[in-house]
């Protein structure tokens, strides 16, 4: 196994999909993982290969080279063709972007809920660390490619390029080199072949030297980000009130990042120019900012609001009841009925959804969206927040959306469907319907 190669962010259950270019520290992180199955110290083992569409016979090479090799290991292969091309075109965004999105979209869809290894190394760390601080970043920026973020972990990034290829050589293996990363086309290539060897030339430690700083980042950003947390709900009045005094005393370091958070709760970007726009304001005790059409945010006095224009409801929670429930803008009803073959017809005009009702736990309450909700769809592979559901949604649209909850959390979303803990099974005996009206 290669040395530094991080086995403690896997645990002997875990079902591991491994983002498989067919480059060296791609193969050298599956070869690793192949070792630790074998030693039972994972699970399963997969591996997928994008095809970006970008580099024609040679993609086609890319990706005959890894089937073969998961072929011979044994271990269960996913290709898929993602248009890099399009979708950049579409979302006007570079070809980078586009490729980091559709490759994360579809390593969410192979993974089955399990872990998600990429191969960022030692050297990706720094080029990464370098490549933010070019753009102008904060100290969030400058800590680098966290080794672990949600099911998406990096066990290599203590191991650096040379020691990858050094490894691949010892095991006699192969892998193959992608073109168009020999050329400084791209902002990270640049980096890779000019920034960094002159760096080197400087300090032959200068990636080890980046990587520690970014590690030494990663700690006092978290350290000064849980303060802020602290200082947030020290000075917190209601869900969109802040006290300014609070705010005013503290460290701008805190301040600000306090700021910032209570903003992205409630779905904003501010980004640098604007929190300085704020900060003033708390210092001078007025000032009025918009956020967005939706919004705007005031400072009057002893108080930081932030204040939702007509099209926003403001957070409700109401009892469940059985038959016609009211709602701010919407009607809600359900019914309860026995499970049968039938099929339950209902008009197009209603958002129709059907849950197994003796699988709810404790109180039902019908609410709108908060803050840290989480749902695992059925049907749909998707555990994460509610608010990445609605990310396409109209603001103003996003909180008339309707959620049904029990003791464990949210169990139905208004347009996306009921929690897969709840679904309906043969075993089902009790249907409860829900049907959403616009009122």
């Amino acid at each position: 196994m290669t040395e530094n190669f991080d086995t403690s962010l896997f645990r002997e259950s875990d079902t591991v999909l491994v983002a498989l270019s067919g480059g060296a520290d791609s193969v050298c992180l599956l070869l690793n993982l192949f070792e630790m199955k074998e030693k039972s110290l994972i699970s399963s083992l997969s591996a997928i290969h994008c095809n970006h569409g970008l580099r024609g016979d040679d993609a086609v090479a890319d990706e005959e080279f890894c089937r073969r090799l998961c072929k011979r290991l044994g271990v269960e292969f996913f290709c898929e063709n993602i248009p890099v091309k399009d979708y950049a075109k579409e979302h006007k965004l570079s070809l980078e972007e586009a490729g980091r999105i559709l490759r994360y979209e579809a390593f969410e869809k192979h993974c089955k809920g399990g872990l998600i290894a990429t191969a960022h190394n030692k050297n990706d760390n720094a080029e990464t660390v370098v490549f933010n601080l070019t753009r102008g970043t904060s100290l969030k920026g400058m800590c680098g490619i966290p080794k672990k973020r949600g099911n998406i972990v990096r066990p290599l990034l203590d191991v650096s390029r040379e020691e990858i290829e050094i490894y691949l050589c010892e095991k006699g293996e192969s892998f193959v080199t992608d073109k168009t990363n020999l050329k400084p086309d791209f902002s990270r290539n640049r980096i890779r072949l000019c920034i960094l060897p002159e760096m080197k030339k400087l300090n032959e430690k200068a990636v080890d030297n980046i990587s520690l700083f970014a590690e030494s980042a990663a700690v006092d950003e978290d350290y000064l980000q849980k303060e802020a947390e602290k200082l947030l709900s020290n000075a917190k009045i209601s869900d969109n009130v802040l006290d300014r005094n609070t705010l005013l005393n503290a460290h701008k370091a805190i301040s600000g990042r306090a700021l910032k958070k209570f903003l992205e709760d409630k779905g904003f970007s501010p980004d640098r120019h604007r929190l300085f726009i704020i900060m003033g304001y708390i210092k001078d005790g007025e000032g009025f900012l918009n956020l967005s059409d939706e919004a705007v945010l005031s400072v009057d006095g002893k108080k930081l609001s932030v204040i939702f224009k007509k099209s926003e409801i403001m957070p409700y929670s109401v009892p469940f009841s059985l038959g016609e429930v009211k709602l701010p803008h919407k009607k809600a009803f359900f019914e309860i009925y026995e499970n049968s073959d039938k099929i339950h017809i209902v008009h197009k005009k209603f958002t129709n959804q059907l849950l197994d009702y003796d699988t709810i736990k404790g109180t039902i309450l019908i609410r709108n969206r908060r803050e840290g909700d989480r749902i695992t769809l059925c049907g749909r592979d998707f555990d994460h927040r509610v608010k990445k559901l609605f990310e396409n949604i109209p603001k103003g649209e996003k909180s008339k959306r309707v959620l049904l909850c029990d003791d464990d959390g949210v169990i139905f979303v208004e347009g996306f469907g009921v929690a897969d803990r709840v679904k309906i099974t043969e075993k089902t005996k009790t249907i409860l319907e829900i049907r959403i009206e616009e009122d």
